[in-house]
């Protein structure tokens, strides 16, 4: 089977290309050198895009804030929101399932009830027929 990897390949694209941006903007825009690096850049990028925040980097200058803010809307848009989608199938997926397991246990149910009032009746039939009370081994063959 061949497996497509192209869809990796966008996200280190994506996080390459945020990580530069806010590397540059950050060492053309401020006297900071919390950004030393187009890696930590990337850092930032994967850190920002998967909404985790750590807080170890952030953008200083006013210019690196505002691409940071899109940035994290490009997350949330991109991987958060499609998430909660995902999510409600699995969930209505596993409610169908419970309800047909809900189900056949009421069959179940129902069936077992079902034998319980034949039993009655044929005891009541056997009891006003010859008066005396059945076996309960006949009853259950």
């Amino acid at each position: 089977a061949v497996v497509s990897t192209q869809s990796g390949h966008y996200g280190r694209g994506v996080v390459l290309l945020v990580g530069s941006i806010m590397y540059f903007i950050e060492t053309l825009s401020s006297s900071q050198d919390q950004f030393q690096s187009i890696l930590h850049g990337c850092w930032w990028g994967v850190v920002t895009i998967t909404t985790v925040g750590y807080g170890d980097l952030s953008p200083k200058s006013g210019l690196g804030r505002l691409f940071g803010s899109l940035v994290v809307l490009f997350g949330i848009v991109v991987l958060a929101f499609p998430m909660t989608i995902i999510i409600s199938k699995f969930q209505d997926a596993f409610t169908i399932k419970k309800l047909k397991g809900n189900k056949e246990m009421t069959q179940k149910l129902r069936e077992i009830a079902e034998r319980s009032v034949c039993l009655r009746t044929k005891r009541s039939s056997t009891i006003s027929t010859n008066g005396k009370l059945p076996k309960l081994h006949e009853e259950i063959r």
